[in-house]
């Protein structure tokens, strides 16, 4: 069901988010250790959680700025894009903001370095990736 939802966002012409975020290592990170969180239920699995997951990551490339700004609207795209998720609202909240978080805290650690492109961490951590991939 999440790959749907990247292709979703992805296919939006209007959206530099496929250019600004790469959705699949966002993915590949929730999917090892979303089980880790302390939001995490027994009993769900991963695809419980990817859309909001998704929906999180996403969004705080679209919207930006304040997680309780964007609320409204990432509820909204959660709600369209959950499929067979059984999570309740009040459960994909925290994923949505874990996911939120975890890339605006990337951009503004890559913000911070002089120089240094907001995105171009993403591109540094996938190459860095790749690179062990490889080895």
């Amino acid at each position: 069901m999440h790959a749907q939802a990247h292709d979703i966002f992805a296919d939006d012409p209007d959206s530099n988010t496929a250019a600004a975020i790469d959705a699949r290592h966002q993915d590949a990170h929730w999917s090892r250790f979303f089980h880790l969180e302390s939001y995490a239920r027994p009993g769900l699995d991963y695809e419980d959680y990817a859309a909001a997951y998704c929906v999180g990551y996403i969004g705080c490339v679209q919207y930006g700025g304040c997680f309780d700004d964007a609320e409204k609207s990432l509820v909204s795209n959660w709600v369209r894009l959950k499929g067979d998720s059984r999570l309740a609202l009040h459960d994909a909240l925290p994923a949505m903001r874990a996911a939120w978080d975890r890339v605006c805290d990337e951009q503004t650690e890559d913000h911070a370095l002089p120089g240094r492109n907001p995105l171009a961490g993403l591109a540094t951590q996938r190459s860095q990736e790749a690179a062990r991939q490889s080895a």
